[in-house]
């Protein structure tokens, strides 16, 4: 069964931003190892309008593509160069970028929860998705 963690885990950020209308002018990072599991999550943010800046499956890949401004990025914990994801979560936060934790293990987090406006359970339904774009403070 799905554990939703939206639901228990996530802290809401103040960023000053307007309001979030749709998704066609927002360009994510989807830091994810299992291809599969990310190209799904591309083929959901395209259904909502949001353009990917690619894939990266460790923090090398995503340091090099959080160069093309992602306005959002949905990570993973353990990636291809071990538990990264928090790492690369608090570079992309210092550039500005909202992050979504999307994990199986939501329990590694401890204290670096607080980076994400959310954490995603993996598998990532487009409910969830849904209700986690829903969190995008106005900008």
């Amino acid at each position: 069964p799905l554990v939703n963690a939206l639901k228990t885990n996530f802290i809401q950020c103040d960023t000053g931003r307007t309001k979030h209308e749709g998704g066609a002018d927002m360009r994510a990072l989807v830091v994810e190892d299992e291809i599969l599991t990310a190209m799904c999550l591309e083929d959901q943010l395209d259904a909502f309008g949001i353009a990917s800046v690619g894939i990266a499956a460790d923090r090398a890949e995503a340091i090099r593509l959080s160069a093309d401004k992602p306005d959002i990025a949905f990570v993973d914990m353990n990636l291809r160069d071990g538990p990264t994801g928090t790492a690369i979560a608090r570079h992309l936060v210092g550039l500005g970028v909202l992050v979504f934790y999307v994990t199986a293990n939501p329990s590694q987090l401890g204290a670096d929860r607080c980076l994400a406006l959310a954490v995603i359970d993996k598998p990532c339904l487009e409910a969830d998705l849904r209700r986690a774009l829903a969190l995008i403070p106005p900008r």
